[in-house]
C-alpha cells in the first residue's frame, strides 16, 4: 500500500475567529476519506503510466501519476477551507512510494494545533 502525506497551513486570510469556527464545526464531521485510483488516459503518453511500460522499468503494474494523487489528497482540504485554498493555501507534499492504478487509497485527516492540517493516506 502506498503513502501520501501532505502538510497543509491554514488559509492565508481566514482571521484566527474565522479559523476556530471552521475548525469545530469541520472537525465535527471529519472523517476518512478513500478513492480508487486511476490513470487518465491522458498520461498514457509516459510509458510509466501503462502497465507494459511500468513492467519494463520494475513495478508490478501502472503508476498513476503524481499530479493526480495530489489532486486526491487535495480533496479534505478542500472540504476543510474550500476554495480559498486553492487560491492562496499552501501545500508540503511527499510521495513516499508509488500509487498504483486500481489501488484503494484512504486519507486520514488530522488538524494541526497551528491551524494546519495534516492528510495521510496509506
Amino acid at each position: 500500500m502506498s503513502t501520501t502525506v501532505s502538510s497543509i497551513g491554514p488559509v492565508a486570510h481566514a482571521s484566527d475567529s474565522e479559523r476556530i469556527v471552521a475548525t469545530i464545526g469541520w472537525m465535527s464531521q471529519a472523517a476518512p476519506w478513500t478513492i480508487v485510483a486511476r490513470n487518465l488516459p491522458d498520461h498514457a503518453n509516459n510509458p510509466i503510466h501503462t502497465d507494459a511500460g511500468a513492467r519494463a522499468a520494475g513495478f508490478e503494474r501502472a503508476l498513476v501519476a503524481g499530479v493526480t494523487s495530489y489532486a486526491y489528497c487535495c480533496h479534505p482540504l478542500i472540504e476543510r477551507f474550500g476554495l480559498d485554498w486553492v487560491a492562496s493555501g499552501q501545500s508540503e507534499v511527499r510521495f513516499r512510494s508509488p500509487v498504483f492504478d486500481g489501488d484503494t487509497v484512504a486519507f486520514a485527516v488530522n488538524e494541526r494545533a497551528d491551524g494546519g492540517v495534516d492528510v495521510a493516506a496509506g
